[in-house]
C-alpha cells in the first residue's frame, strides 16, 4: 500500500456546494467524517468550497492538517471553478491527489493538474 504521510490532498466539493449547506441540510458530518479519516492518512487535506469566509467556523469541525478554502469574491459559481487552479495554484500545486465530491465540481481537478505542471516548470519547482 502507498504511504500518504507526506502527500497533500485537494478536495473540491461539488459546484456551489459549501460546508454550510451540508450543515443545513443535515450531512455536515457524514460528508467531514471521511475528510477527518482521510486526514490521519495525508499530510495535508484542502477542501475547496463554494461558500464564504464563514465556511472558516467549520474549522472546528475538522482535524487540525483540514484547510478550509472558501470561496474568494463574487463571481458566479460556474466562473470561479475555472479559476480556481489559478487563484490558488501554489496550494495546488503542492498537491498530490485531487478529489471531486460530485462529477458537478469535477471540472477544476481535472484541468488543475494541467496548469499545475506547466507552473511548476516555468518555475523549477
Amino acid at each position: 500500500m502507498v504511504n500518504l504521510k507526506n502527500k497533500r490532498l485537494a478536495v473540491f466539493v461539488d459546484t456551489g456546494s459549501s460546508l454550510e449547506i451540508w450543515d443545513k441540510m443535515g450531512f455536515l458530518n457524514r460528508e467531514l467524517n471521511l475528510y477527518n479519516y482521510l486526514a490521519k492518512k495525508f499530510n495535508k487535506v484542502y477542501i475547496f468550497t463554494y461558500g464564504n469566509k464563514r465556511e472558516l467556523n467549520f474549522k472546528k469541525n475538522v482535524s487540525k492538517n483540514i484547510e478550509i478554502i472558501p470561496k474568494v469574491g463574487n463571481l458566479h459559481d460556474y466562473i470561479y471553478e475555472l479559476t480556481i487552479p489559478f487563484g490558488h495554484r501554489k496550494i495546488l500545486s503542492e498537491c498530490d491527489v485531487y478529489k471531486t465530491m460530485q462529477n458537478t465540481g469535477a471540472l477544476a481537478p481535472i484541468y488543475a493538474p494541467f496548469i499545475m505542471r506547466s507552473f511548476c516548470l516555468r518555475h523549477g519547482i
